[in-house]
């Protein structure tokens, strides 16, 4: 938004009355992550029936969200729904982030951040105001961390758990519904990347940018190389890219044993609750693992570079990151034979670390943040 049109856009939110039992949601991506679990909470809480709930959409709306709950987020009835909202709930920010004190806006944010976000960011903006009633955090240890980044009280981060987190202990059919068939496999690693190249939202490059494939450091022929190993271990790899991450060659390539995913059917972390062990970089999707205590394998070549582009929220980021280091092809095959034989070295590592970043490691995340929002 350009600073005028801002500017009545907040004097328009704070003019308009609000209705107590209204409630906008907002993600990005539509209808997922930390929003969406809030609501799915809210709808098996009956609390749909004492409240007019709204997601503001910008593509089509999905099946399972009845028509009257969804409006284009850019529309006037979109605009007007969330005028009117008396709690407001994003992922990524919404409409200037800049809500009159008699608007509760929940900012639930996408993940506890290993990378600098916000004011810790040096390339972010000085000036940009993104302001909120609450946010959440996982453990005090985060509750400083999101303060210091969103430059808010510590009262304001609210130490809940985040509530994806808590699709990680349910059962679904997630695997059925992407056509994969379980028990034909061993093992299932799920490797998931930050962005290094993003296409939308913050465009920025990160790190080296992305290799030849644009899967860390492998080439075409180790990609292949990989299919056969993973073969040999009777394992399927789900790789599953960031949103914003620009596309990349290997996505368009077809293996019998790797498979390259934009999004999933249902809630994302279902798919990583059923996943054996994960590959990552410094993507929050790990410190959200810790809670299933299980193998973490840290694909990071280009950390180094990664720091000097970016930066990371703590001075030793190697000390939070419990799990093997994977710099090149033979360092990958290694952490994925370990897996397959049972080897696991980092046990007492991932729970340390896990005190320190999750006070909660249950599915309660979602009831605990209505508790705090709507008092019940």
């Amino acid at each position: 938004m350009s600073s005028i049109v801002a500017a009545a856009f907040r004097w328009v939110n704070a003019c308009v009355p609000k209705a107590k039992k209204q409630v906008v949601f907002c993600s990005f991506p539509d209808y997922s992550d930390n929003a969406r679990a809030v609501y799915e909470e809210m709808i098996r809480r009956g609390m749909d029936k004492q409240y007019r709930i709204t997601w503001l959409l910008n593509g089509a709306a999905p099946d399972t969200l009845p028509p009257e709950r969804c409006c284009r987020q850019h529309s006037f009835k979109g605009m007007w729904r969330y005028f009117r909202a008396k709690y407001v709930f994003h992922t990524h920010g919404l409409f200037g982030n800049c809500p009159p004190k008699r608007q509760t806006v929940v900012s639930l944010w996408h993940g506890m951040p290993l990378k600098t976000i916000m004011k810790l960011d040096a390339t972010h903006p000085a000036d940009e105001v993104f302001r909120f009633t609450y946010t959440i955090a996982t453990s005090p240890l985060f509750q400083d961390v999101m303060a210091r980044a969103f430059d808010c009280a510590p009262a304001q981060c609210l130490l809940t758990g985040q509530p994806r987190n808590d699709a990680l202990f349910e059962q679904s059919d997630v695997l059925r519904q992407m056509g994969i068939d379980r028990e034909a496999f061993d093992r299932l690693f799920l490797w998931m990347p930050t962005y290094r190249r993003s296409a939308i939202g913050d465009v920025r490059c990160d790190g080296n940018g992305g290799a030849e494939e644009g899967v860390a450091f492998l080439t075409g022929e180790q990609l292949a190389a990989l299919n056969e190993e993973l073969a040999g271990m009777n394992s399927l790899m789900l790789i599953k890219l960031h949103p914003m991450q620009v596309a990349i060659p290997a996505e368009n390539r077809e293996y019998s044993h790797i498979r390259f995913l934009r999004k999933t059917p249902g809630l994302l972390y279902h798919l990583v609750g059923a996943a054996d062990a994960l590959l990552t970089d410094c993507s929050s999707v790990y410190m959200d693992y810790l809670l299933l205590d299980r193998p973490i394998g840290f694909v990071f070549d280009d950390m180094a570079q990664y720091e000097a582009n970016r930066g990371f929220v703590f001075d030793r980021p190697l000390d939070y990151m419990p799990g093997k280091t994977v710099e090149d092809y033979d360092g990958l095959t290694a952490f994925l034979k370990d897996v397959a034989a049972g080897r696991d070295a980092f046990g007492d590592a991932r729970r340390a670390v896990n005190e320190k970043i999750n006070t909660y490691c249950d599915n309660n995340s979602s009831r605990r943040l209505l508790k705090e929002v709507f008092g019940v």
